[in-house]
């Protein structure tokens, strides 16, 4: 009896339209499942060319792994990625099964699966009898995997589930959708590709089928999607002039993460040796802490590799300032995770505080990485990409009337989910730039706080 254990997609002929709407019956269920028992002898192929997977999913109370005098689990999902069916009540399923086709089990609530010794899940039987082709690639598909087995089951086993808990993204997720869901419960799309084009991004990739997808979800007004692929940071809400018609008026919220690799680990090197390689949007390489606390309430926290979780903001601005250039001299400040619910704030020492605008630009700490990349490729790991337009940066000037001398700025920052975050830094004003080299002399640099 031999266990498939690769992790593979299912890849097939049905397009992106057409498996949106295959999946309107769907359940967007965790991303989670059980091991499986693979009883070998052949399924013979039926008359269409396909062949029949059949197996029971099962409460595991012994610890055999085996289905054999334990109970089956009725009503749990079943699918091959393009069917979903549910276990009769002897935990029974059927399903037709391709050349290349991945079944898997979707975990009800108060279950969990059997995990490997890697600590992962293992909820799925990948079913591709020639395996993968073999093109001489550095990086191996599934070996062949055989004639069907006669059965494949999923043993689950009884554990608690509290209503608040805690998920770790990273991009690049892969897509996995909908059925069986009731509105009071949380759906979670994760994709690929983002569902909608950010102006500025030089490759023109997004979601058509956005808007079809947010009619499916209408009926249920706790709704979030996340996404990767650019290995930027984009968070943006979504409403009736969109087809998302939730009740009580409710937002879908779309995130779009950026990735651990940043741009690819590409660029300048860091103390460590490492590449700082940030995101073309100006947000460092990391990932995302998602809380779930029941109902409509959750949490997204942005957690940047090699920092404090506090640094959720980058603030820009000269380290020196001619006196006379202080009106068109903007500080910028790039808010990682930020969106059209974000205000950011800023003051010069103990002057009023002035709100700051939401820009579509690019960021300039990226800009200035970039151009260093390109003036040095061999101290670090090549050139940088291009930055990109992005919406989750603030902009002010600063104040005309400012004397000469030290001064520093503070930021306030009101995040999306009402979190606050401070940050300091320091410049110089001088009306005489022929003053700068007198005046620096035994002073300090300007810093961060």
């Amino acid at each position: 009896m031999d266990e498939n254990k690769s992790g593979d997609t299912t890849s097939g002929n049905v397009t992106r339209r057409e498996f949106l709407k295959r999946t309107s019956r769907f359940s967007i269920a965790a991303l989670g499942g059980a091991g499986f028992i693979a009883h070998a002898a052949g399924n013979p192929d039926g008359a269409t060319g396909s062949a029949i997977a059949r197996g029971t999913v099962f409460l595991d109370a012994n610890r055999s792994g085996r289905a054999d005098g334990q109970r089956g689990l009725p009503g749990v999902l079943v699918s091959n990625g393009v069917d979903l069916v549910e276990t009769d009540e002897a935990g029974e399923y059927s399903l037709p099964v391709t050349e290349d086709t991945i079944i898997h089990v979707i975990k009800p609530r108060g279950y969990r699966t059997t995990i490997d010794d890697l600590n992962l899940p293992r909820f799925y039987y990948i079913h591709k009898p020639e395996g993968s082709p073999d093109d001489d690639f550095l990086y191996k598909g599934i070996a062949p995997t055989g004639p069907l087995p006669a059965r494949i089951d999923f043993p689950l086993y009884e554990q608690e589930e509290p209503d608040a808990f805690e998920v770790l993204f990273t991009a690049d997720p892969q897509a996995y959708n909908l059925q069986h869901t009731s509105t009071d419960e949380r759906i979670v799309v994760c994709a690929h590709i983002p569902m909608v084009e950010r102006p500025g991004v030089d490759e023109k990739h997004g979601t058509p089928e956005f808007p079809e997808l947010l009619q499916l979800l209408s009926k249920h007004p706790y709704t979030l999607s996340f996404s990767g692929h650019h290995h930027i940071n984009m968070n943006h809400f979504y409403g009736e002039e969109t087809g998302y018609r939730a009740p009580g008026g409710a937002l879908h919220h779309h995130c779009n993460l950026t990735a651990a690799s940043g741009s690819w680990y590409r660029g300048p090197l860091d103390r460590y040796g490492v590449p700082f390689s940030p995101g073309r949007d100006g947000s460092p390489k990391g990932y995302a802490l998602v809380r779930f606390e029941g109902g409509d309430r959750y949490r997204i926290s942005l957690k940047a590799l090699g920092c404090s979780a506090d640094e959720q903001m980058s603030v820009t601005l000269p380290a020196e300032v001619e006196r006379a250039k202080l009106a068109g001299t903007k500080v910028q400040v790039n808010v990682f995770s930020g969106s059209e619910k974000t205000r950011v704030s800023m003051r010069v020492d103990e002057g009023p505080w002035i709100e700051l605008e939401q820009n579509s630009t690019v960021d300039r700490q990226y800009s200035a990485l970039r151009q260093r990349s390109e003036e040095h490729p061999d101290a670090g790991e090549g050139r940088l990409r291009r930055a990109i337009t992005t919406d989750h940066i603030w902009e002010a000037p600063l104040p005309a009337e400012i004397a000469d001398g030290w001064h520093d700025v503070t930021v306030v920052c009101k995040g999306t989910f009402g979190e606050r975050w401070t940050a300091k830094r320091t410049f110089l004003v001088v009306s005489d730039p022929a003053a700068l080299a007198p005046l620096r002399q035994g002073t300090r640099s300007p810093r961060e706080v």
